[in-house]
């Protein structure tokens, strides 16, 4: 059985992977500075990469001590936020910049 918990401090491997994250969040959403060409095509890729069966989605995960499950809820629940209107560009921007503070650390218990 999993248990989720906060992690209170993470490691820097952890701090770095969720960077990794936060960057393909950003990306998904166009908030990075690059030409509208340029953005077009990193949008696609970072999209393409959120996907539950992607080895290194997964792996990404892993180190990042948290699971892929749990990140697609979070990219889901954001996505349909915004998509929707509920929450605007800045919001979605300030979220990602937090996201270390949502990622859960999981623990296996046996």
């Amino acid at each position: 059985m999993k248990v989720y918990q906060e992690s209170k401090k993470k490691t820097a491997t952890e701090l770095l992977y969720i960077e990794v994250i936060k960057k393909a969040f950003s990306d998904v959403f166009n908030l990075g500075n690059a030409s509208d060409q340029n953005q077009s095509l990193t949008q696609s890729q970072a999209k393409s990469w959120f996907n539950i069966h992607s080895k290194d989605f997964k792996l990404i995960c892993e180190h990042a001590g948290t699971e892929p499950e749990y990140i697609m809820r979070l990219y889901d629940n954001l996505s349909y936020n915004y998509n929707s209107g509920k929450i605007t560009k800045d919001q979605v921007r300030f979220g990602i910049s937090r996201l270390e503070l949502k990622i859960w650390i999981y623990f296996t218990y046996i």
